[in-house]
């Protein structure tokens, strides 16, 4: 949190008063005899010793407070500020753009192959917790390749680790092609693990999806969060109404781990939310593919967060 000082002066005629009188320094813990001296954070500092804890560099106008600790702009920002994956600098104000763990600057959005700037809507993919991708390079560089060299049905076991936003248009013919599975909360009840829950995606029609977007979901997928809410504060007898709720846009945020054993194949343990409403994809007409479009999260940073 950004403060201004707020610079106190003894009149001279009660710089002779007993110690008793005069403002304690909340740093040295010595009286201030000084002429002049400055508050903050409800106490008396001497102005020399009012600095910085990182760099010690004296605090004479403005200065960031956090837990009770003093900070100069540059030492704040860098043990508690947010900083711009695409460009390193750190962000201090305004919209942050949120992919997965990362956070960007708006104007630093941009895919890694083309160079496009991703705008709110557009589709894009974060690839191995850093290549960010837009919806079209993400298809051509890394899922065509892949399914190229391997059976196109089943490209989902060779691809890369990826967080999705995807958002599903509603459905005209009141299916989704989707189905999920819970699992089980790990641990002895009563050690916090009620709320621990793991939603997978447990079943995907390839015939109610366009190529490109059978190829974004795959079974084992952990859900992150639905329609923005983080999974863990959505209540299970919500979670599939939402998801199968086809009048509504649905908004998923999906992680692909390829080295989560757990979500390869979803063995007894796991519980099925609901039974797939699938179109057999011989019988499936044009108007059944809905194709999604990816979403991006945005929130605004506030610095004494």
């Amino acid at each position: 949190m950004r403060l201004t000082l707020l610079c106190c002066t003894w009149r001279e005629e009660r710089m002779g008063e007993e110690g008793s009188e005069l403002p304690m320094c909340a740093s040295c813990g010595q009286r201030i005899y000084d002429g002049q001296y400055l508050q903050a954070l409800n106490a008396d500092w001497h102005a020399d010793c009012f600095r910085c804890c990182d760099c010690s560099a004296s605090l004479s106008h403005q200065y960031y407070e956090k837990d009770g600790q003093l900070f100069c702009k540059k030492d704040y920002w860098a043990r508690y500020g947010e900083s711009c994956h695409g460009c390193s600098e750190q962000i201090t104000k305004g919209l942050v753009m949120v992919a997965g763990e990362l956070k960007y600057h708006p104007e630093c959005f941009i895919c890694l192959t083309c160079g496009t700037f991703i705008g709110d809507g557009d589709t894009y993919t974060l690839v191995e917790h850093s290549k960010l991708y837009c919806g079209h390079c993400y298809y051509q560089t890394v899922v065509t390749p892949v399914i190229e060299q391997i059976l196109p049905d089943s490209p989902g076991s060779h691809l890369p680790h990826t967080v999705t936003l995807v958002s599903i248009p509603a459905s005209s013919h009141g299916k989704r092609g989707l189905s999920v599975s819970i699992d089980p909360p790990h641990g002895p009840p009563g050690c916090g693990t009620e709320h621990s829950h793991t939603v997978r995606v447990q079943g995907v029609d390839p015939g109610c999806m366009s190529p490109d977007v059978k190829n974004s979901i795959h079974v084992g997928d952990r859900i992150l969060e639905i329609n923005g809410t983080p999974i863990r504060n959505v209540p299970l007898d919500e979670i599939d109404l939402l998801i199968q709720e086809t009048s509504r846009l649905l908004q998923l945020t999906l992680e692909h781990d390829p080295h989560d054993t757990l979500g390869h194949g979803l063995g007894p343990e796991t519980s099925p939310l609901s039974s797939p409403a699938y179109t057999p994809s011989g019988e499936a007409g044009s108007s059944a593919r809905q194709k999604p479009v990816f979403a991006r999260t945005w929130v605004a940073l506030s610095p004494s967060a």
